[in-house]
Order: structure tokens, then sequence, then C-alpha cells
């Protein structure tokens, strides 16, 4: 494991996971089924799995008890750890400790959870400039692709903090957003950052040889766990048991567990 960079609102920590725990965990990504596009996206070459899983804090799992019911039955949510091979890149936050409390905020304070989720990105996907900031007190992202090449794109880029993007003229955020950092998807590399900095993902170009696989999350604060509470009553908790079912029957499916 080495700390390549530390900014304190951007944090690169490279060879992450051990070889073998990095090969296990890059296998299953490779192998579970993406049928949702992220439709809000510039891009719709951006899928997801549909594995949605959530750690809460003690404090977390007072705020929502839904939440924190349903991830223990692993209905529509799954707890973490989920007993599979990604459990790795989060159990070792514990050994990340302190770069993670300066960079999205200590535990049961700045954040009271955090989310789990597969994606595979390829020619053409994109996201672009945008901060997460709401509802996260930062977000963290796993390189789980065996290989990557530099002209294969797929960069993280970064722009130190700033209050708001989206209220900008275009000449204002061409000024704003001008300078900062770029990021490969380095394989077995793990991204921190702080919630509030600006970030895109540049397009995975036509010469990429594989997907960009990634293992993401949010560190989730009260608002953003009571929203979840919101929406998961409103999608599943408080529908009628005939559309529970089928919800319950499409996860199986596309979590590719018939």
């Amino acid at each position: 494991m080495n700390v390549t960079l530390s900014l304190g609102h951007l944090a690169v920590i490279d060879d992450y996971l051990p070889p073998g725990e990095f090969e296990a965990l890059s296998d299953l990504v490779a192998s579970r089924r993406y049928p949702t596009r992220l439709k809000f996206l510039r891009s719709s070459e951006i899928r997801y799995a549909m594995n949605s899983a959530i750690h809460l804090t003690d404090k977390g799992r007072a705020l929502v008890g839904a939440v924190a019911r349903e991830a223990a039955r692993r209905r529509v949510l799954t707890a973490l750890p989920a007993g599979d091979a990604a459990d790795a890149v989060t159990r070792r936050f514990d050994d990340v400790r302190e770069l993670l409390q300066s960079t999205v905020g200590p535990a049961d304070d700045a954040w009271l959870g955090y989310t789990r989720g597969f994606f595979r990105s390829t020619a053409g996907a994109s996201m672009g400039w945008h901060n997460d900031e709401k509802v996260y007190s930062g977000a963290y992202v796993f390189y789980a692709s065996k290989h990557w090449d530099a002209d294969w794109g797929g960069e993280l880029c970064v722009r130190p903090p700033l209050e708001n993007i989206s209220g900008l003229s275009p000449t204002q955020r061409l000024d704003a957003l001008d300078h900062g950092q770029y990021i490969f998807p380095r394989p077995n590399r793990l991204v921190l950052i702080r919630g509030g900095t600006p970030h895109r993902v540049s397009p995975v170009t036509i010469w990429a040889q594989a997907p960009r696989y990634t293992v993401t999350g949010f560190f989730v604060n009260s608002a953003g766990l009571l929203e979840q509470e919101r929406e998961l009553r409103l999608r599943y908790l408080d529908t009628s048991r005939v559309r529970r079912a089928a919800i319950d029957l499409g996860m199986r499916l596309m979590r590719g567990r018939t």
C-alpha cells in the first residue's frame, strides 16, 4: 500500500490490496451482470450491477432504522460486509483511517455510513463536472480493471473544492475549472474525494481493449441517509405486496441469482 497523493480534498493510494485479493475482486467485478444504465448521465455507456450495499455506523443505524433492517434482511439492500471479494476494499478502510478522516471527515460526525456499487464503463463513457456535497461528505473509487493503458482514457479529473459550480456561467466555469489534477484508472488504486470537490470522468476511448471497472461508493451524511430512507419507503416498503414481490424477483434475476 502506497499513498501517492494527499491534498486534503483528494487522496490516492496505490497497491491498495494484496495481489491475491485484487485478483479475486477483479474477477468478481468483471463477472457480474450490468443490466442498468445510468440514464441521467451524458453518456449511456456507464452501467451498474444490481448489488446495492451499505454500511451504517451505530449512529446511522439509530437514525434510519428501516434502512438498517432492510440491509440486514438483504432484500433490496445488503449490509456490508457482504461476504464477497469486494469486501476487501472497505475492510481496509481501517488501515487508512487517518487519511480517510482527513479527506472525508470522521465517522459518526461527517458521515454515518457508506455505500458500495460496481460499475462498468465502455468506449464513450464519461461523466461531466459535478461536486458531491449536499448528502455526501465524500466518495471513494477503486479501480478494479486488471489492465489499463494511458491511451484508454477514463481519467478522473479533479479541481480543488468550490462552493458552487452549477450556478456559474460558461465563461466562469472555464476559469474556475481551468486547473487541477488528473488521475489514471490504474489497477488496484483507491481514490478518496472530499464532498464539494469538483470532478469529472473523461471518456473511455475507442482504443480501450477492456471496460473500465470500478468499485465506487459514497460516505453519506445524515441528510443523505434520511433521503435513502424516504426512497426505500416510497419504492419498496410502502408499496403493495405484489409490487414488492415483483421487485424481489427482479433483483434476484438482475443479480444473477435465479
